[in-house]
């Protein structure tokens, strides 16, 4: 399952909810104002690390200003983005 997660992190109920919810087998996409998770090396890593990836639209962070290393979550381009969204039959949006 794909998780497009768009929320900021202010949203604490969503990020128990998240925690719980993604397994394994799962890729999460953060688009929108969730990219603010990148802020937060540790939140980030302690919420999506049952994910077995993590990717953030490369242009939303960018239109907040922020940076990321790449070490806890990888950039993605629109392209990328509509091919996650092909490669899982299910897409959970947050």
């Amino acid at each position: 399952m794909l998780h497009i997660v768009t929320q900021s992190p202010a949203n604490t109920a969503l990020a128990t909810q998240l925690s719980t919810n993604i397994s394994e087998q799962d890729e999460v996409i953060l688009i929108q104002d969730a990219v603010y998770y990148l802020l937060n090396p540790q939140s980030l890593n302690s919420i999506f690390s049952s994910a077995s990836h993590v990717y953030y639209l490369n242009t939303d962070a960018q239109a907040r200003g922020i940076q990321s290393t790449g070490q806890n979550a990888n950039a993605c381009n629109y392209e990328q983005f509509v091919g996650l969204t092909l490669k899982h039959s299910n897409n959970q949006t947050w």
